[in-house]
């Protein structure tokens, strides 16, 4: 059963990158214009940190599942790398499409200054420095293996733990940054669409491209549900490690407690 769960998992996996490598392939080869503008350069960008997240994923479950050992643990540090980054850079890069979306609609008169090839540039170059510089630290730490007493290595998560708990709160903290901008800028967005649409009919500026809006919610959307279901595994992760430490802590508190009575026995002997 678990095999069959890792088969099915990894195959689909395979397809979505091949679908995703696929529409940014036709993207970056088609001539049309409608190809070149803003919003379809930062889905590119953006999309070849989504292929190399599918793929950390994809290896750190066949790690976790084949029960792979230690021999995988250069391997792993660097899915573990490459999965926090592009979380940063899919996180960075959906927001920029939401400013993207909500420039188009309520500036509009300043779209094409804001939105031009050098500032696109340097807004993909800044997303990735960014995820770079957040999750460069990780790069110093080693994975842990728990062994399990049927013999078994089962991968576990960063062996130091303060390496660990700043990237698990960078991502918690990057998770809310985007939920507060994200959200406040799509409920201002859909309002103005209302507006427009009412004043209108439907919006005729070139730059309100329905489906480009419907696409913009969708992604925020599962943005949304990816954030929650990263705070709720750190939550559980963290609730697990506060778990382990207690009988560390009630060993430390007896063997204080043996030698607080060892020392007044002591005095009292001398």
């Amino acid at each position: 059963m678990k095999m069959e769960f890792l088969v099915t998992h990894t195959a689909i996996n395979g397809l979505i990158i091949l679908s995703y490598l696929f529409a940014i392939i036709m993207i970056i080869q088609s001539k049309a214009k409608v190809f070149k503008n803003a919003f379809y350069s930062i889905f590119v960008a953006t999309g070849f940190a989504d292929i190399a997240s599918l793929f950390s994923v994809c290896t750190l479950r066949v790690i976790r599942s084949l029960n792979l050992g230690e021999e995988t643990k250069d391997i792993a540090l660097l899915a573990f790398v490459i999965t926090y980054m592009t979380l940063m850079a899919h996180l960075i890069g959906n927001m920029l499409i939401t400013i993207n979306r909500y420039s188009a609609l309520c500036l509009m008169n300043r779209y094409d200054v804001i939105w031009t090839r050098r500032n696109v540039r340097i807004a993909v170059i800044i997303q990735y420095v960014i995820s770079f510089v957040a999750f460069v630290h990780v790069t110093r730490a080693n994975v842990d293996y728990i062994h399990n007493e049927d013999g078994t290595t089962t991968i576990g998560s960063l062996r130091e733990k303060e390496i660990d708990l700043i990237a698990r709160f960078t991502c918690i903290g990057a998770c809310i940054v985007y939920a507060t901008v994200t959200l406040s800028l799509n409920v201002r967005l859909l309002m103005e669409w209302k507006r427009l649409s009412r004043e209108n009919g439907v919006p005729k500026h070139r730059h309100h491209d329905k489906g480009l809006l419907l696409y913009a919610l969708l992604v925020f959307t599962c943005a949304m549900m990816m954030c929650l279901q990263q705070v709720v595994n750190n939550a559980e992760h963290r609730e697990k490690e506060q778990r382990k430490s207690i009988p560390l802590i009630m060993a430390v508190l007896e063997d204080g407690d043996r030698g607080i009575k060892w020392s007044i026995t002591c005095s009292t002997l001398l």
